[in-house]
């Protein structure tokens, strides 16, 4: 499993991305989503998930009233499909912090923030991205 944490300046938000999480990997996400606050029903649809990992998924959970987010991406069959699943993910994180701050989500700022968060995470994932650094690493 990777890990990035970072804060989302203008929003004052923190977003820990979690990428290649495998079943092992499990209780550490779990344990991150009580700490964040969520609810009995996320929590056994996340454990359902992680119970039945099988490759290109993920899930995103967000508390905004503490302003903190975690992204979770699974092993991927591709680097299209971390691609894919990647920005899945990173939408729903863009939509939660919109809600909370009440923001159209076809503004530039939401626009810009899209563009941050990638600018942000690319030095952690570029090599999942690129076929020939992935293949190395298998």
């Amino acid at each position: 499993m990777r890990r990035a944490v970072f804060n989302l300046e203008p929003f004052d938000w923190a977003v820990e991305v979690c990428i290649a999480i495998r079943k092992l990997d499990g209780g550490y996400v779990l344990s991150r989503l009580s700490e964040l606050g969520a609810s009995r029903k996320v929590m056994l649809s996340a454990a359902d998930l992680i119970d039945s990992w099988s490759p290109n998924k993920g899930l995103t959970y967000s508390n905004k009233h503490t302003k903190e987010s975690i992204v979770v991406v699974g092993i991927t069959s591709s680097p299209a499909e971390f691609q894919n699943s990647l920005q899945h993910e990173l939408r729903h994180l863009c939509n939660d912090i919109a809600m909370a701050f009440k923001l159209d989500w076809r503004s530039e700022k939401v626009a810009y923030l899209v563009g941050d968060i990638n600018a942000v995470i690319f030095p952690f994932v570029h090599d999942l991205l690129c076929p020939k650094c992935r293949a190395r690493q298998k």
